[in-house]
């Protein structure tokens, strides 16, 4: 008897115990504790960043003038003029005499507003405004981690790897250590740049077009944020080009990613920083507008791939040059710098001439510390050990890529991933972004 009791004891612990562990295999599953978790992630990465800036040796709690320096400092001065409430001039010429900088047109100053506003409307105590930035900076800037969530387990289909994805990124060196110190517009934008890309893949995978019309706002605001968004959007437009040519089905490039085409043009033509650069007139706009012009025209002429490619590049030629000739190369000539290093760098395999006089001004005077191409000790510094997880996946991509087994939107991040690596093998402040596509 004493025995059958102790079985009927053995038998009703072990049933508890299934009990427990099928509970705790829900747990797993359930969305929201997994979101839950990388909420937890956000706030205990935000409050390090804020921990490691406030312990620098030149952060005074009493005294914002040491610390920020550069670029930092110059659009903290902004920030802190709104935060103030004091009018941003037209022309200031306290930062650039004497002739004066035509703050609107020249500046992004879109970050710099959200955050001095955001603190006037808190109405927080007078003079704590530099520690109050140091709160803004970290947690909007960890945003991404939610992008970087959201972008994995679309292209993984399982909320572990996303939660394993957004870990690695949230403790990456070239995550954390761009925002420790420092203001920079980036610090604002690349949570945007990241969601962007995230629902622009969600519209492609769930066939909605509510979600390319967020992606097209997050585009928006991402130009009026930071210079380098079009580049970002430049290399997105490329990335949509080549599919186009690759893939047989193109609908999806009219319905979603005209849409977001759409965007890029109009925030071109509305806003007087874009429209000052002549945005609108810029390689991107111009490959977006042939792209859709291209399948409308197909699309009524039912054509093989090469005569549509031969079409695609007519058009384009012909918009370039109706372009050059209306409207000249402004855009190219603000950011000529950039597109000049690129093709430097390549015409001399990445290897810095040794007679500084063979390569142009522009690429010269921005071929230097982040612009060089990182080192081995950089790589490995900020990607090892994840780097063999890396070329693992991408391998595995790769062959399901030759199987034809990956839908569009996973060429998509691939693809991207692939020309981010390659342009950040040349020019090492690139990590900032190959390290996001990398964690997918």
């Amino acid at each position: 008897m004493n025995n059958v009791g102790v079985i009927n004891y053995n038998n009703i612990e072990i049933q508890q115990g299934f009990s427990i562990i099928n509970s705790m295999k829900k747990l797993l599953k359930s969305n929201w504790f997994a979101v839950g978790l990388v909420i937890l992630i956000f706030f205990a990465i935000s409050f390090y960043k804020v921990h490691l800036t406030v312990n620098l040796p030149r952060y005074n709690a009493y005294d914002d003038t040491n610390f920020y320096s550069s670029e930092s400092a110059f659009q903290y001065r902004y920030a802190k003029m709104i935060a103030e409430g004091k009018r941003i001039p037209e022309i200031d010429y306290n930062a650039q005499y004497p002739e004066g900088l035509y703050v609107y047109k020249k500046i992004m100053i879109l970050p710099q507003i959200i955050g001095g506003n955001i603190y006037r409307f808190l109405k927080l105590p007078k003079d704590t405004f530099s520690y109050f930035l140091i709160f803004f900076n970290a947690f909007f800037s960890s945003l991404s981690i939610f992008a970087i969530y959201f972008l994995s387990k679309i292209i993984w289909k399982s909320k572990m790897v996303a939660i394993f994805s957004a870990i690695i990124y949230s403790i990456s060196l070239s995550y954390l250590r761009r925002g420790i110190g420092s203001y920079f517009l980036e610090d604002f934008t690349l949570p945007f740049l990241f969601f962007f890309l995230y629902f622009f893949i969600l519209s492609v995978e769930k066939m909605n077009i509510i979600y390319s019309f967020i992606a097209g706002v997050f585009l928006s605001i991402s130009l009026l944020s930071w210079h380098f968004a079009q580049f970002f959007y430049l290399t997105f437009t490329v990335i949509i080009c080549i599919l186009f040519f690759l893939e047989d089905n193109k609908y999806f490039f009219a319905k979603y990613f005209g849409i977001i085409a759409i965007f890029a043009i109009i925030s071109g033509i509305l806003f007087t920083v874009l429209k000052e650069s002549q945005f609108y007139s810029s390689i991107s706009i111009i490959l977006s507008s042939t792209l859709i012009i291209t399948y409308i025209f197909c699309n009524y002429f039912k054509m093989r791939k090469a005569k549509i490619f031969f079409i695609f590049i007519m058009i384009f030629i012909s918009s370039y040059i109706l372009v050059i000739l209306l409207k000249g190369t402004k855009n190219y000539e603000t950011y000529g710098h950039v597109f000049s290093i690129y093709l430097q760098k390549i015409i001399n395999l990445g290897q810095k001439p040794d007679n500084p006089a063979v390569i142009p001004f522009p690429a010269k005077a921005l071929w230097v510390e982040m612009f060089n191409s990182p080192s081995m000790n950089f790589v490995f510094l900020n990607f090892f050990p994840m780097l063999i997880l890396g070329i693992f996946s991408s391998l595995i991509i790769l062959k399901d890529i030759f199987k034809k087994q990956v839908k569009i939107s996973e060429k998509s991040i691939f693809l991207y991933f692939l020309f981010t690596f390659i342009m950040f093998l040349m020019v090492e402040r690139l990590h900032i972004l190959f390290v996001f596509l990398y964690q997918c």
